[in-house]
């Protein structure tokens, strides 16, 4: 594929010469974030050498005068903590999950004003297709025989109450989950996460970190939004109950790589999936969505190829 889809709706011409458009991903801190990585190689994979993308330490109290002072080049943004509930006054809610979360991971720029000096900023939540795509992607690479004993499985359990917890329960509604476990110690967000699995149709109990389901072998997702070791106790208490898992199992962190959480579950029988996984599968609907390029336009390898870049920079 070349840029032709993408530069024939955003060129921004000056001279006859197509300007560089700019992207990046904000939060604090940001040092450690891959998406540069990803989308620099999603856009070599897509024959963009006019799109860059970039990483800017913004504080919640700075977004508002952050994007006042980015110009018409700007197409697009990714956001990470604490920005995902900041940013939801700012634009518009533009899919199911944005809308029903009010959490949204990315913000797409129109310059399309009659005085083009401020956006038009269109929302997205694409944490839960990342989540989605992760865990189905590694569905598919296990054997049959995994694959058949998962079949009658239909339950989740999400550890942790924040942002990407919500996500991770929209991923299991996606996904037809029927009832999911919340492990955390947020008692209030808890019950957030109750009142969203009801919303959507599914039912749900609460357990703390040391109180927690005791048989979680007819769980077929697992899935883990806590910060890097914060749940490593929870997976080694499941080793000394000699507990089988049968799920798939996604940890959110991807550093350190694998995670003693993810190392556990594999012993444990899990089929499991480390974080960068949904890195890749949240970024290429960013990319498509900031490019304005259509997904099923893509190339089919174009997780192969940021898989390749993510793994080389965090070797």
């Amino acid at each position: 594929m070349n840029s032709t889809a993408a530069a024939s709706v955003r060129p921004y011409p000056h001279n006859g010469v197509a300007l560089k458009q700019h992207c990046a991903v904000l939060g604090s801190p940001i040092a450690h974030s891959l998406s540069p990585v990803l989308h620099r190689a999603a856009y070599q994979r897509l024959d963009l050498p006019n799109w860059d993308y970039i990483r800017h330490d913004v504080h919640a109290d700075d977004l508002v005068s952050f994007i006042a002072s980015l110009d018409s080049t700007w197409a697009g943004l990714s956001l990470t903590m604490p920005l995902k509930k900041v940013v939801m006054p700012l634009g518009k809610a533009s899919d199911r999950w944005s809308h029903t979360l009010k959490v949204a991971n990315t913000a797409v720029l129109s310059w399309d004003a009659p005085n083009g000096t401020e956006p038009r900023i269109s929302l997205y939540n694409t944490d839960v297709e990342g989540i989605v795509k992760a865990l189905e992607h590694a569905e598919l690479g296990s054997d049959a025989k995994v694959r058949s004993n998962r079949s009658d499985l239909h339950d989740a359990v999400v550890i942790g109450s924040g942002n990407t917890a919500a996500s991770a329960i929209a991923a299991c509604c996606t996904l037809g989950v029927g009832h999911v476990d919340i492990i955390a110690r947020n008692e209030a967000a808890k019950q957030g996460l109750r009142q969203l699995c009801a919303t959507l149709s599914m039912t749900s109990t609460t357990w703390s970190l040391t109180q927690m389901p005791r048989n979680i072998s007819d769980r077929r997702y697992i899935i883990s939004t806590l910060p890097a070791h914060a749940a490593d106790s929870l997976a080694q208490a499941w080793i000394s109950e000699n507990i089988r898992l049968n799920a798939s199992v996604l940890d959110v962190v991807y550093k350190p790589r694998p995670s003693i959480f993810v190392e556990t579950c594999a012993q444990l029988g899990a089929v499991v999936i480390t974080g960068e996984e949904m890195l890749i599968y949240q970024a290429i609907p960013q990319v498509a969505l900031m490019t304005r390029t259509k997904q099923v336009d893509m190339p089919a390898d174009l997780d192969m190829s940021m898989r390749m870049a993510v793994q080389e920079a965090i070797k």
